[in-house]
């Protein structure tokens, strides 16, 4: 495997939840910062990842070359990701445990991986595997695709899973596009919503906060 600017032992080296932060923040023009002690990781997961909350991932990802073949394709979130989602709020930023697909690598369909999900667990949608991309572009030295594993492109009463939204890299392009059941050797993300983590959330803009007025935050 080659060798990348974040990589160590062919390891992804995680960044730290200010610099994820940073990165989205010059991204979408905001002071954002978030004030929290982060409890123990998760035994399953690799890192702590930073997920915006209502921002336009995908317009950040075509400055990337990027390629959608789904742009007029409904995408369903399973209910167990959809339940996750609502528990993590509105705040600006979300800061989830999540797993790159180490977990899953000999498992062939996403199915078997929804059938062994922790209590905690569940599937990332499009927008949060594409926020990992854009602070962790080195991710593709996993893996040529990751799997969005908490959405599907048909409803389940129209044939269970069917296809399933991926992220892949091909050339100098990142390509949108879907998979049927069999996920072949791309990678499985998910995320691990831990109990009460979101309770201890402080957000404030640094610009307002410096200035001493009112501070947008959530406590």
């Amino acid at each position: 495997m080659r060798g990348g600017q974040n990589m160590k032992n062919d390891q992804l080296v995680i960044k730290s939840i200010n610099d994820q932060t940073k990165i989205f923040n010059d991204f979408f023009g905001l002071n954002i910062k978030i004030d929290f002690a982060l409890p123990t990781l998760p035994s399953e997961a690799d890192g702590w990842f930073v997920f915006p909350k209502n921002r336009d991932i995908f317009s950040l990802l075509k400055t990337r070359a990027m390629t959608n073949y789904l742009e007029r394709i409904n995408v369903y979130r399973f209910e167990r990701t959809e339940n996750a989602l609502e528990k993590i709020g509105d705040a600006p930023y979300s800061v989830v445990a999540c797993q790159l697909g180490k977990k899953y690598v000999d498992k062939m369909s996403l199915e078997d991986a929804h059938n062994l999900f922790g209590p905690s667990e569940f599937g990332l949608t499009t927008d949060m595997v594409a926020s990992i991309i854009l602070t962790h572009p080195e991710i593709f030295y996993l893996s040529p695709g990751f799997v969005c594993s908490g959405q599907r492109l048909t409803s389940l009463k129209d044939g269970g899973m069917q296809h399933t939204p991926i992220l892949y890299h091909l050339g100098k392009r990142i390509v949108y596009s879907s998979e049927r059941i069999s996920i072949g050797q791309k990678n499985i993300l998910t995320g691990f919503l831990e109990k009460n983590i979101f309770d201890s959330y402080k957000y404030y803009d640094t610009e307002c906060y410096d200035e001493g007025c009112d501070n947008w935050e959530e406590e």
